[in-house]
């Protein structure tokens, strides 16, 4: 609960921060327009401000997606499935059913392991739903390390 309040306290105050500079660039644009009626100066002004409004907002707009990443990695974290009842699993040919009735789909198998893999739609996220990715591995009991 911590992490998720530490990330929409950065998340509110970067928001905050980029609607200030907008905010700021208005106004001086607006009162630049007001000191220098009748010159060509305000219209330098005007350009120039969009110049650096340009790369500033591609600079809040990665600081965004870092911390909206950040914020869905807790989510998924703080969410996270059960692991798979394999306690009453007979033999491992009947996993192999299992996670094949499930629509799992095996990316690689070796004597020592195999991995399976599924994507299905995303349920955390709730505006540009995209896919999760769920991977099995099952790895023998004979294997100490695994890469």
């Amino acid at each position: 609960m911590k992490d998720i309040k530490v990330i929409n306290r950065r998340f509110l105050s970067t928001i905050t921060l980029f609607i200030l500079y907008l905010l700021g660039v208005a106004f001086l644009v607006w009162k630049s327009y007001f000191y220098f009626p009748n010159v060509n100066l305000p219209y330098a002004i005007t350009f120039l401000s969009l110049l650096v409004t340009l790369f500033v907002t591609s600079i809040f707009r990665a600081k965004l997606d870092s911390i909206i990443n950040t914020s869905y990695l807790i989510k998924i974290r703080e969410k996270a499935g059960d692991p798979l009842p394999i306690k009453r699993l007979k033999t491992v040919e009947f996993l192999h059913t299992y996670l094949s009735s499930n629509e799992y789909i095996m990316f690689s198998k070796d004597s020592r392991y195999f991995l399976y893999y599924r994507t299905k739609k995303d349920h955390i996220k709730k505006m540009l739903r995209g896919y999760i990715l769920e991977v099995v591995i099952y790895i023998d009991s004979s294997e100490t390390e695994f890469y």
